[in-house]
């Protein structure tokens, strides 16, 4: 699968570089930063990548692009707005392994298989204390501003959203 991800990629930059600087007529400046930027979109796409890094890059492109464009001040700064919405919407988790890094995070709540393990500190006695239990309900409900998911054991339950890759709890839940 690695293979055909990196042999489908090598020809889109290829097409898309051919397509860009050999049939078009913009100035290099422009033509380079829209291929870094599809380039870098199409990566992120194509492997899965939730690199910061990438998506700095790609919004460092876009800026760049629509400062160097002729329009108004206005114009511009909706334009780059925009631009940083989308880009954040990336961070919206589309599977349950970010739901879980954000359990395992926050709430010390370890899930494999049917069980979760919840770690915690001990206030009595130095060391840390652990509690099993069976996995009720576990899924992760991907929207495209927003995620909802859900974790429901015998002794826990906890929702929370992810808003544009920011995780916020349920009120009440736990």
């Amino acid at each position: 699968m690695a293979v055909f991800q990196v042999v489908f990629f090598t020809i889109l930059a290829c097409v898309l570089f051919y397509s860009l600087f050999f049939k078009t007529k913009e100035e290099f400046l422009t033509r380079y930063l829209v291929y870094f930027m599809t380039m870098s979109f199409f990566f992120h796409l194509i492997f899965q990548s939730k690199s910061v890094v990438w998506m700095v890059l790609f919004l460092f492109c876009v800026v760049g692009i629509i400062l160097y464009l002729d329009s108004s001040l206005i114009k511009k700064s909706v334009q780059i707005l925009s631009m940083l919405i989308f880009v954040s919407l990336f961070r919206v988790p589309s599977g349950t392994t970010e739901f879980g890094s954000y359990l395992k995070e926050e709430h010390g709540i370890y899930c494999a298989g049917i069980e979760c393990l919840q770690v915690s500190e001990n206030e009595d006695v130095p060391g840390m204390k652990s509690e099993r239990s069976a996995i009720q309900s576990y899924h992760l409900a991907s929207y495209f501003f927003w995620a909802k998911g859900e974790l429901e054991t015998d002794s826990i339950s906890l929702k929370a959203f992810n808003v544009m890759g920011f995780w916020l709890p349920e009120r009440g839940s736990k």
